[in-house]
């Protein structure tokens, strides 16, 4: 499993070799971020597949830091359940947050990703794993806003 940060010419589009439907869908949500360095787009490659894609954008202080980093965006792959590649995508999306001095990454309220046909929730399984510091975050605050 390969993790990278690409560029919004990258995204896909129902043009560029069929790719799969969640892809497609997920691209057009990328679309919407802004461009770097207020916004990511990750994705998690696989023997050549795209397996899963993260939007994150960022909030930076005067001072230099993120003072607020969310993740807008999920995207993964329903032929590829449980894998775990959302989860170190998040983790990948912390990493960026905690190297810019950010104790916290938030989740867009509403934020699921499809996998199997069934949405499911972000929030959960990955609530645990937050950097944090003193201050922190109570779970059901999903949003810097």
């Amino acid at each position: 499993m390969h993790i990278r940060q690409i560029a919004r010419s990258e995204l896909f589009s129902p043009t560029s070799g069929s790719p799969e439907p969640w892809l497609v869908a997920a691209s057009d949500r990328l679309r919407s971020l802004p461009d770097p360095p207020l916004g990511r787009i990750l994705v998690a490659e696989d023997a050549g597949l795209t397996r899963a894609v993260l939007g994150l954008e960022l909030r930076w202080a005067v001072d230099g830091r993120v003072e607020c980093a969310t993740i807008r965006v999920i995207g993964a792959d329903p032929a590829d359940p449980d894998s775990g590649v959302v989860t170190r995508l998040i983790r990948f999306a912390e990493g960026i947050a905690h190297v810019n001095r950010c104790d916290r990454v938030h989740l867009a309220s509403g934020l699921g990703y499809q996998t199997a046909g069934t949405c499911r929730d972000a929030v959960g399984p990955v609530g645990s794993r937050i950097w944090r510091t003193r201050d922190m975050t109570p779970r059901f605050q999903q949003s810097c806003r």
